[in-house]
């Protein structure tokens, strides 16, 4: 027991409060209002255990994000190292801000990078690859995607980072 750190992450928003939640519908008849604004992508929602939550032994700190073209394609850097006394793994997880006009309540989890198993004081340099289509939001007026005329990337363990 303890001889290696947890590494698990939560697929799903763990609310605070049944407040937290989206009512069910009653009926035959039931209306998705909420549209985009949806677990962890809800700004008013309070969470217990955001999205991608896990519990580890180990604490790991992330540089700077760097972005840069990768052929048709953006790619962003970020290193991870491992600030905690017990070797360990985490999972990072690269979050996109799409500008106010894409209506988006929230940064979309866009990628993720389970690092291998690092010492006490080591690092990785985790990349993320993003798709012109990632980079894209639906506009339904258009009734098409749309490339972001900017975005801004967040990189965590978690949707609350």
């Amino acid at each position: 027991f303890g001889a290696s750190s947890p590494t698990g992450r939560l697929p799903m928003t763990m609310p605070e409060t049944e407040a937290d939640t989206i009512s069910p519908g009653w009926g035959d008849d039931v209306r998705y209002s909420e549209g985009m604004a949806v677990g962890y992508r809800n700004p008013r929602f309070r969470a217990a255990f955001p999205f991608g939550h896990g519990l580890g032994y180990a604490d790991f700190e992330y540089s700077e994000p760097e972005a840069f073209e990768c052929g048709d394609d953006m790619c962003v850097k970020v290193k991870v190292k491992n600030t905690g006394k017990v070797t360990s793994r985490t999972v990072a997880q690269l979050y996109i801000r799409f500008p106010p006009e894409a209506e988006h309540p929230a940064p979309d989890l866009k990628g993720f990078y389970r690092t291998p198993p690092l010492v006490p004081g080591a690092s990785v340099l985790a990349e993320f690859r993003l798709t012109p289509r990632d980079l894209s939001y639906f506009d339904a007026g258009a009734h098409s995607f749309v490339p972001a005329a900017s975005s801004e990337a967040f990189i965590g363990e978690s949707s609350a980072d």
